[in-house]
């Protein structure tokens, strides 16, 4: 049996958002398209990730300290450095990076030319596994 690789999970073409967009108007990004990371891309390369838990942190931060806060752009939240795989990578690999670097995102790279195709998430990678005859319960 072939092994099942990213790329047969990944959700292809990811929004991507500028680093100097304000941070909390991505909040609109996430809940209209229901997804919880978001790479940022400047000049053509993603150079961070926003994840729905960095944005979060930031508000609950925020709220306790001033409202002058909320003019703080993606760049000052994003996370960095960002994973990515090749899209024909498997996904025990992935999730195996996933756990032990505990992240919920990784980019999906293609080999020739290293374009971002897509993102796994875990999310993704729990889709799989419950619609799998070998994981569920009956």
């Amino acid at each position: 049996m072939k092994p099942i690789t990213i790329s047969e999970l990944m959700t292809p073409n990811p929004i991507t958002i500028d680093p100097e967009a304000r941070a909390i108007d991505q909040l609109e990004i996430y809940q209209k398209n229901r997804i919880h990371h978001l790479p940022v891309k400047e000049k053509g390369e993603i150079i961070g990730m926003l994840s729905r838990k960095d944005l979060d942190h930031f508000i609950s931060i925020t709220r306790m300290l001033t409202t002058e806060n909320y003019d703080l752009r993606v760049r000052d939240i994003m996370t960095t450095p960002i994973f990515s795989y090749y899209e024909d990578v498997g996904i025990d690999q992935a999730a195996g990076a996933m756990v032990d670097n505990n992240i919920h995102a990784i980019l999906v790279v293609a080999k020739s030319d290293d374009a971002v195709v897509g993102i796994l998430t875990s999310t993704d990678l729990l889709k799989y596994l419950s619609r799998s005859k070998q994981y569920r319960m009956e």
